[in-house]
């Protein structure tokens, strides 16, 4: 049987509280399960712990409600999540793939025809030598330029 979210608010385990999205809502409640969820939270002395549930809270949120009961989550817990090691590599994933798609982008327009070992070289380059990459790929003047650079800048590595 599912357990109803008032239910698990009454158990006093911080350790499930991200899970009351999962919980028995009955339709209408979703605000006020979550605002209390939040409160609960928020009360949670220990910074790190409070800023894991945070973000696993966020994540599952995420997956069970619209877009607005999310955000309505994010403001009212950003501080904490920031906090979170989980949600700020989440982030600094999301940042690498967009740096990623953006160089890949360059390259294209630049370009054109980029070879398929090329596109997947891409994937392989570190985080911290995004930025690097990125600058030669829009400054060198050729495609074979930028291969050989790609190559020293990897062999660094």
């Amino acid at each position: 049987p599912e357990l109803h979210w008032k239910d698990i608010l009454d158990l006093n385990l911080s350790v499930l509280l991200p899970l009351i999205p999962l919980a028995k809502i009955e339709k209408g409640e979703e605000e006020k399960a979550l605002e209390a969820t939040v409160a609960k939270i928020k009360k949670i002395k220990e910074s790190p712990h409070r800023g894991e549930l945070a973000a696993i809270l966020y994540l599952i949120c995420g997956y069970r409600y619209p877009k607005a009961l999310k955000q309505l989550i994010g403001e009212k817990l950003m501080k904490d999540l920031m906090e979170s090691v989980t949600y700020r590599e989440a982030v600094e994933k999301g940042e690498e793939k967009g740096k990623k798609e953006s160089l890949y982008n360059v390259l294209k327009a630049r370009f054109q025809k980029i070879p398929k070992d090329l596109k997947e070289k891409l994937n392989d380059i570190p985080n911290d030598s995004l930025d690097e990459v990125i600058e030669e790929a829009a400054t060198l003047k050729t495609l074979k330029e930028f291969e050989i650079s790609l190559k020293k800048i990897l062999s660094k590595k």
